[in-house]
């Protein structure tokens, strides 16, 4: 029911395809002129962790040194949109500040822990990166899920009206990546 076809202006929720499968979805894709079987197969590429190894020896996967640096260029864009995403703890606005959701406005377990303010904005902040989620996540942005990582200690800090608000943010902001993803010229 949830699946997509990699032709989908939808980003990628199901599972990655390696390095192989994704040079493989290139050769066809260039090959019979598929654009959308292009765009998710230099997906794949750039967030597999083999390309690392790619950037160094283009020629020796098949790839020119300008095809690369344009696709390095994509992943950054989409590493630092990642990081500047996770960074924001969940109902936070530059006019009001950080705080937790009217509904759950109450102590744990209905309420998150940190309420409110820039000691809610730090929690949130610290514990990405303390649980290493924001660094993992910056290699597949469009599919890692920071919630189902997190062990119970951490997901209990957040309540789940907050965390259902961010995920959906998370979400949009994942279409707007993809529509952002551009298919680098050969």
């Amino acid at each position: 029911r949830n699946y997509r076809p990699p032709e989908s202006a939808y980003p990628p929720n199901d599972e990655p395809h390696s390095f192989e499968e994704a040079r493989e979805m290139i050769r066809l894709g260039r090959n019979y002129g598929l654009r959308k079987v292009l765009k998710r197969a230099y997906y794949e590429l750039v967030s597999s962790s083999e390309f690392e190894s790619a950037l160094k020896d283009p020629g020796a996967f098949g790839f020119s040194r300008a095809e690369m640096k344009r696709l390095s260029r994509v992943q950054g864009k989409l590493m630092f949109a990642w990081h500047r995403a996770v960074r924001k703890p969940p109902r936070d606005s530059l006019w009001r500040g950080s705080h937790c959701h009217p509904l759950a406005r109450s102590p744990l377990p209905y309420g998150c822990k940190q309420q409110h303010g820039a000691i809610r904005r730090s929690a949130w902040r610290n514990m990405m990166n303390e649980t290493g989620e924001a660094a993992e996540g910056a290699r597949d942005p469009l599919r890692y899920n920071v919630f189902l990582r997190m062990d119970e200690r951490r997901s209990n800090q957040w309540c789940s009206c907050c965390v259902r608000e961010w995920e959906k943010l998370l979400a949009q902001r994942r279409e707007e990546w993809w529509a952002e993803f551009k298919v680098p010229k050969q």
